[in-house]
């Protein structure tokens, strides 16, 4: 048992995240100059019109935030292949039909499951959108991912936010002040239990965890959700 601890802390651990990363179409054409790119996937594979990838380099490792080297979005869709405009891309490393094309979501033949957990600032105004965890749980099942409330080994993948905060417990002065403040409390306590449980869990179960950058980078749907959080 001694001589089985020392290997496992010294024996690489495998990359949980491997199966994020898994290629989900093809670049059949790019078009730079019209800024358009063109996939071998199409409605036999359940593609859709808004749906959007992210963009990795072939044969390099994977930034660790999962920032791609460009983003996509469908708008034209065939039965065999679908064509999609450049949202974001980098004019030094255009895209090429050898990338890797990927979405966290979305999979032509099954439907992925997560566990959402945590509170969001989707608009990165450092602030606490009181619906930002409904946000990404809708993005998820708007794009085929499936929404679970525990964490098993069925689980996909775990996006996780910021960890509730939890106030200073209440005194008799300001529950005198303030009846309401010690639920406050006791509500944040509990959220704060079961965010830091959850991620015990995933990391025990070897669930992929992923941040909200990471995510929407993953998604392709980083600078669309700027844009589209920005206009409101």
């Amino acid at each position: 048992q001694d001589a089985i601890a020392k290997l496992e802390a010294i024996k690489p651990k495998p990359d949980v995240k491997v199966a994020a990363f898994k290629p989900d179409a093809r670049i059949v054409r790019v078009d730079l100059q019209n800024g358009l790119v063109t996939l071998d996937v199409g409605t036999k594979d359940h593609v859709y019109r808004g749906l959007t990838f992210a963009i990795y380099q072939n044969n390099a490792p994977i930034p660790e935030d999962g920032q791609g080297k460009a983003e996509i979005e469908v708008f034209q869709v065939g039965q065999q292949v679908s064509v999609a405009r450049i949202i974001r891309s980098d004019k030094r490393n255009p895209i090429v039909p050898d990338d890797l094309v990927v979405n966290l979501i979305w999979d032509s033949k099954s439907s992925n499951q997560f566990v959402v957990i945590g509170d969001f600032d989707i608009n990165q105004d450092g602030r606490i959108d009181p619906d930002g965890n409904a946000q990404i749980k809708e993005l998820i099942e708007r794009w085929g991912g499936k929404i679970v409330d525990d964490i098993t080994i069925d689980t996909d993948f775990v996006v996780v936010g910021i960890e509730p905060v939890i106030p200073i417990r209440p005194t008799q002065d300001d529950l005198d002040a303030d009846p309401t403040a010690f639920q406050r409390y006791e509500t944040a306590r509990q959220k704060s239990e079961v965010y830091n449980k959850f991620l015990t869990k995933a990391g025990s179960l070897r669930v992929p965890v992923f941040s909200q950058k990471q995510f929407m980078y993953l998604i392709g749907y980083d600078t669309l959700a700027a844009k589209l959080t920005s206009n409101k």
